[in-house]
C-alpha cells in the first residue's frame, strides 16, 4: 500500500489514466483493511481525474467503486463519494 502512495506522489499530473487506475487500487485496498474514510478520500481523488480520462478500464474502476461503496452509503463520507460518482458519470 505504501508503494502505491509513493507512486501517486511521484507521478506527473498529466498521467491521469494511470492515476485513476492506481488510486482505485489503493482505495480498494484501504477499504479491504477497514479504512473507509481513507478509501473515500482516495476515491475522491479518482473522481477528480476521471472526467479527464477516456478509458474503458477507468469506467470499470468507477463501476467497481460504486459497487464497493453501496453497502456503506449510511456513512457520510461514503455517501458523499457515492453520490459524487453518480453525478460525474451521468
Amino acid at each position: 500500500m505504501e508503494s502505491l502512495k509513493e507512486s501517486n506522489r511521484l507521478r506527473h499530473s498529466h498521467y491521469r489514466r494511470v492515476s485513476v487506475r492506481y488510486n482505485s487500487l489503493l482505495a480498494e485496498r484501504e477499504l479491504e483493511l477497514g479504512r473507509l474514510e481513507e478509501a473515500c478520500a482516495t476515491w475522491d481523488k479518482v473522481l477528480d481525474d476521471y472526467p479527464l480520462v477516456q478509458s474503458g478500464s477507468a469506467d470499470q474502476k468507477i463501476g467497481n467503486m460504486q459497487a464497493l461503496l453501496k453497502p456503506h452509503v449510511r456513512h457520510r463520507a461514503a455517501q458523499a463519494v457515492y453520490e459524487r460518482s453518480l453525478s460525474v458519470c451521468a
